[in-house]
């Protein structure tokens, strides 16, 4: 539930600070990690992101329309 927003809020912030890439740390900590790539135009997001294991792949799956809105709360369009 926490996951979604933090999520959201690390694009954001790289966006905001013109970084092409951010890596959060999930916890518990054997869920591992969450690299997310960024490549922005104008307010068009492109995002690619990679987690360490299988069942975190699944969940960021599932979690695409909140991750999607949260963006697009914060004004980017992810593509």
């Amino acid at each position: 539930p926490e996951t979604t927003p933090a999520i959201v809020q690390a694009m954001r912030f790289q966006v905001r600070n013109g970084i092409g890439e951010a890596v959060v740390r999930l916890r518990p900590e054997h869920l591992g990690e969450v690299s997310i790539a960024l490549q922005v135009d104008g307010n068009s997001v492109t995002a690619t992101i990679k987690a360490d294991t299988p069942a975190v792949r699944e969940w960021i799956a599932t979690q695409e329309a909140l991750l999607r809105q949260g963006l697009a709360e914060q004004g980017l369009d992810l593509e």
